[in-house]
Formats: C-alpha cells, sequence, structure tokens
C-alpha cells in the first residue's frame, strides 16, 4: 500500500513538474516578446521625441513674436474702437447741427420753395390776362431797342456828332468786334476736342451761317466794302473751323486732311460762282436769308434754359456779344440804308435781346415775367405732372425734396 501511494505521489509531482517547465517557457516566450518591443521601441520613440522637442523649441522661439503681434492687435482694436467712438460722437453731432440748421431755415426754405413753385411752368394755370401782360411787356423792350438803334443811327442828321467820323468809327468797329465774336467758339473746340463730344457744337447754325459768309463775301466784292470782306471772312473761318471738328470727333477714323480739302474746296467753288455769276440783287437777299436763319436757330435752343431756369455767365457772355456784334452792324446797316445788311443784323439783335432777357429772368434780374415763352415751346406738362401750388396745410413744417423743385 504504501508503494502504491509512493508511485502516486511520484507520477503527481513529475506532472507538476511538467507543468512548471510549461508556466516557465511560456514565461520565457513573454519576456522575449516583451524584450522585442523594447527594442522596436527604443529604437523608434527616440526619433519621435526628438521632433516633440525642436517642436517645443520653435514653439519657444516664436512665443515672443506670437506676444508682440497679439498686443499689436489689442492696440489697432482699442484705436478702432476709438475711431468708432469718435465717428458716433461726429455723426450725433451732424445730426444736431442738421437739425438746427433745418429748423432755423424751414421758414426761408417755405417761403423760397412756394415762390418757386409758382413760378414754375404748368404749377398754376396762367391766365391770359397775365401772359398777354408779359408779352407786351417784352414786345415793349424789344420795340425799344429798335427805336434806340434808328435813333443813335440817326445822331448826325439832329447835328449830334460828325456823319463821316461815325461812319469811319463805324467801319472799324463793327469787324473788330464782330472778330472778337468769332474768337468765342475757341473755348467750344477746346472742350470737343478734350471731351470728345459735339454736344457744344450746332451744326446747323455754323452751316448757315458759313452761307451766309460765302454770300457775304461776294457782296462785299460786289460792293467794294473793306468792312464786309473782313467780317465774312472772319466769319467763314471760324465756322470751318467748328465743322472740321464736328467731322473729326465723329469720324476720327478718317483722313482729316483729305476731308478739310475737299470741304474747302466745295465752299470756294460756291464763293466763286456767287462772284462771277450771280447778281447783286440775289447775293444780298440770299445773305441776308441765311443770316437770318443763323440767327433765329439758337432759339430752338432755347427750351431747356426755361425748363430748368438756369442760365451760365459765359452763356450770358456769349448772348451780350452777339447783341454787340449785331448792334454795330445795325448801326451801319441804317446809316449806309443797305438792306441786306440792315434785315438781318436787326432780326439778330432783336433775337439777342430776347435771349439776355430770358437769362435776366433766370437770374431773378428781370421786372416781369416771361412764363408765357413756356407755351410756345409746349413745357407747361412736364411741370403740370409733377408740382402743384396747393399746399395741405398738415404738411407745413416738413421736410422738402427740393431737388424736384
Amino acid at each position: 500500500m504504501q508503494e502504491f501511494s509512493t508511485r502516486d505521489d511520484a507520477e503527481t509531482l513529475e506532472k507538476s513538474s511538467s507543468n512548471e517547465t510549461q508556466r516557465a517557457l511560456s514565461c520565457l516566450e513573454r519576456a522575449g516578446r516583451l524584450w522585442g518591443s523594447t527594442h522596436s521601441w527604443l529604437s523608434v520613440e527616440p526619433t519621435k521625441l526628438g521632433g516633440t522637442q525642436r517642436a517645443a523649441r520653435r514653439c519657444l522661439e516664436q512665443a515672443p513674436c506670437l506676444w508682440t503681434s497679439s498686443r499689436w492687435l489689442v492696440v489697432e482694436s482699442e484705436k478702432v474702437a476709438a475711431s468708432r467712438e469718435i465717428a458716433r460722437r461726429c455723426l450725433k453731432h451732424s445730426h444736431q447741427l442738421l437739425s438746427d440748421l433745418r429748423c432755423r431755415l424751414s421758414l426761408e426754405t417755405s417761403r423760397w420753395a412756394l415762390a418757386r413753385v409758382g413760378q414754375l411752368p404748368g404749377a398754376s394755370w396762367l391766365p391770359s390776362g397775365q401772359a398777354a401782360l408779359e408779352f407786351v411787356l417784352l414786345q415793349t423792350l424789344l420795340v425799344v431797342s429798335f427805336i434806340a438803334t434808328k435813333r443813335i443811327a440817326y445822331l448826325p442828321d439832329a447835328g449830334l456828332i460828325d456823319r463821316e467820323w461815325q461812319l469811319w468809327a463805324l467801319l472799324v468797329i463793327s469787324p473788330l468786334i464782330t472778330a472778337a465774336g468769332f474768337c468765342l467758339v475757341a473755348p467750344d473746340v477746346v472742350t470737343g476736342l478734350r471731351t470728345n463730344t459735339t454736344a457744344v457744337f450746332l451744326p446747323a447754325v455754323n452751316y448757315a451761317q458759313a452761307v451766309s459768309n460765302v454770300f457775304g463775301l461776294a457782296y462785299g466784292i460786289h460792293v467794294s466794302n473793306e468792312s464786309v470782306l473782313a467780317m465774312n471772312m472772319l466769319g467763314f473761318a471760324a465756322q470751318i473751323l467748328c465743322l472740321v471738328v464736328v467731322h473729326y470727333i465723329r469720324a476720327p477714323s478718317d483722313r482729316l486732311f483729305c476731308f478739310a480739302v475737299k470741304f474747302s474746296l466745295g465752299w470756294i467753288v460756291l464763293l466763286y460762282v456767287a462772284t462771277t455769276t450771280l447778281d447783286i440783287t440775289v447775293i444780298g437777299p440770299v445773305m441776308a436769308f441765311f443770316g437770318t436763319v443763323a440767327g433765329v436757330l439758337p432759339l430752338a435752343y432755347l427750351g431747356p434754359i426755361l425748363r430748368n431756369r438756369s442760365c451760365t455767365k459765359w452763356g450770358m457772355f456769349c448772348m451780350c456779344s452777339s447783341f454787340c456784334v449785331n448792334f454795330a452792324w445795325s448801326l451801319l446797316g441804317f446809316m449806309l440804308q443797305d438792306m441786306a445788311l440792315l434785315l438781318p443784323s436787326i432780326i439778330c439783335m432783336e433775337i439777342a435781346v430776347l435771349r439776355i432777357s430770358v437769362g435776366l429772368w433766370c437770374w431773378g434780374w428781370l421786372p416781369f415775367n416771361v412764363t408765357f415763352l413756356l407755351r410756345i415751346y409746349g413745357l407747361e406738362h412736364i411741370a403740370s405732372d409733377t408740382v402743384s401750388t396747393t399746399v395741405p396745410p398738415e404738411t407745413y413744417g416738413m421736410t422738402m425734396d427740393l431737388e424736384e423743385i
């Protein structure tokens, strides 16, 4: 029995030894694995650790720059905030000033606006009696200018001035004034070339005046009048210059020199035909007709001045220059008893008086109104649809849009 138990213990001990051996082998195998992992980690991780250290060093180096930039941004944000605060204060102050200004000018603005509305075309119905009165006053002004011109021309007959001296003075002064008047096209030429636009030119007027000057040259040759010749030569040169500039602006790619040569040759042929083949009884009326047409055509452009009631100082200067030129030639026509000179000069002078009156009305310097001209130009419907003289009581003191007035 004892031998049997000893054998069993030996087998049990042998089994336990084999189990321990297997466990030891397992532990050795796990230790090998751990050593391999450790070796791999030790061979790889130092590289990663070095990269991390370098990144940390860069961050430490850039930290001062980042701090400076952050500080600058803080300072700039404070400046922007201060600027916004100043802008808010300025805007608030501007609103206060604007409100104060509106309060101060409300009464004057309302009075001026109502007066301007009353002056607008179509704003109120113009009674026929008032239109007739304005027409009579304007006609009186035109008649007075005509009578004054005639009286001045006939001063030698009253013994107030020597006739020969007055005639000589007019023969010298008239071409000089005309030359100065034709020089006024120079600013228009410069403006047209600079802005590349023909809005400052009136080609119809230029053509009519050029034809009148051509027949005026033929007329001056027939009557042997140097003043008439000089005046028409200067006028013809000015009109040709304007027409050539208009052609250049409209078609700059064309050959300008060839056009100028052909254009001049056409006028020269017309002058030759008028001088050699036509009688003075034909040349005089043709010159007077085209001179009158050239003086009447600017009335077609009077509508915008009446509608806007605006006249520039340069426009007024040109109109006064036109009046002086035609006034001088009217005096000369009266003294020479030459209807070819007198008729277009008188008509153009009266038209200049009319245009000057409109300009003075635009400036508020005319003692009477000329609103009846708005009916002639058909401008009543422009204002009748936009303004009214009836102002509701609840609108008093409210802001008015003066741009529409």
